[in-house]
């Protein structure tokens, strides 16, 4: 039987042209994922999350949301993000492609700006942007080049993340509490005091992003670029030997560690950090997992889930930032006024909110070309105005 390793060099075959409905898929996914994830931050300060709620059924819900979800669906956009850009590698002169993609990258992160400081500090759009712009100058490198180089700055990143860990076990120094008029502001604020408490904490909250996901964003994002090269999500049906492989190997024990992990999370204290890092060592294995989960789902046409994804996944960067207006509108003074609900409403006004949006996506894709934000930003990247209304 073949390993991953050679499983993988043979996907690199021809890529089919046209738009890849299992990447649409796989995008819609890493939405709900990425939602189910960043709703804790939303609902509570950044600062404090869910760590306060000790009910059983809280716990359980937050360390399901730990376990398979945080560190663990940002990689799988990041990566979907590097394919896409050797897509239009493969479509368009490489002086033509540059112009393009700085001005897409430039769209991109001022989104990004925008979004942090008006509806969400954990925003990510900044930090792909500017690891996007980086990692152009890496587009003539080979498929392997480009899998080593990931693999040893997700290494690095990971081995310093265990360090940290361990000095916390022995030095273990809590951090300050969010003070009460943060979560006042929060919770009763008009949207100008609740954006004017977002500005004030979104440089700093950028930094520790670009710390904590930084690394693995760009590492995904080279994986992406190596894997935009072949066909492995381009023709699924051919590598289904290649996802059970995965599975097989990687997901029992990205699970096992991940679960350790949580664990480690929810106790908190000093052991917080040790849980965030082993979290981080399995996020690739359960990354890989997931994608190998969701090819063979795709292959074997179980259910209309994955079809429901597939439209969200067309209007991606639409969503991401809808999901956000519409959850902090749920939870903040200005709006419907949840902040300070705990796990399990949070984990429910997540799928919630996902799939009313994914619904109101099929509308929109009936009438319109593109989401209204890829519309703009395409507009952006091709500096002249696109069509969006479909024909007739």
């Amino acid at each position: 039987m073949p390993t991953i390793a050679q499983s993988l060099r043979a996907s690199v075959r021809p890529r089919p042209d046209g738009r890849q409905p299992l990447v649409d898929a796989l995008r819609g996914l890493a939405l709900l994922g990425i939602l189910l994830v960043n709703v804790e931050y939303i609902l509570q300060s950044v600062d404090l999350g869910w760590a306060g709620f000790d009910s059983p059924t809280d716990q359980i819900v937050r360390g399901l949301i730990v376990a398979l979800g945080q560190t663990k669906i940002f990689p799988i956009f990041a990566l979907l993000f590097g394919y896409g850009f050797t897509i239009q590698q493969s479509r368009t002169d490489d002086a033509v492609l540059r112009q393009r993609y700085r001005r897409r990258m430039l769209g991109l992160a001022g989104l990004g700006v925008v979004h942090g400081i008006v509806f969400f500090p954990g925003d990510i759009l900044l930090i792909y942007g500017l690891i996007g712009w980086l990692a152009f100058a890496l587009r003539t490198w080979s498929a392997g080049r480009l899998v080593r180089c990931a693999a040893w700055v997700y290494g690095v990143a990971a081995g310093l993340w265990l360090v940290v860990g361990l000095v916390d076990l022995v030095a273990y120094t809590p951090l300050p509490a969010p003070t009460q008029q943060v979560l006042t502001t929060l919770a009763a604020g008009t949207i100008t005091q609740v954006v004017a408490q977002h500005a004030a904490v979104w440089a700093e909250t950028q930094l520790v992003l670009l710390l904590i996901q930084g690394p693995a964003v760009f590492a995904f994002y080279l994986i992406g670029m190596a894997v935009g090269r072949g066909d492995l999500f381009a023709a699924p049906h051919r590598h289904v030997v290649l996802f059970r492989q995965v599975i097989r190997s990687l997901g029992l024990p990205a699970l096992v560690v991940s679960i350790v992990g949580a664990t480690a999370t929810i106790i908190g204290g000093r052991l917080d950090a040790i849980g965030f890092a082993l979290g981080f060592l399995a996020a690739p294995a359960m990354a890989g997992t997931y994608l190998a989960l969701a090819g063979l789902i795709w292959v074997r046409r179980v259910g209309r889930v994955l079809d429901l994804a597939r439209t969200a996944g067309r209007a991606s960067l639409s969503v991401y930032l809808a999901e956000s207006v519409v959850a902090t509108t749920v939870s903040y003074g200005y709006g419907l006024g949840r902040f300070g609900a705990g796990p399990a409403e949070g984990v429910l006004w997540a799928i919630g909110i996902w799939l009313v949006l994914a619904v109101a996506t099929r509308w929109w894709l009936g009438r319109f070309r593109n989401g209204p934000l890829e519309w703009a930003l395409r507009t952006l990247t091709y500096a002249t105005p696109q069509p969006l209304r479909r024909p007739g």
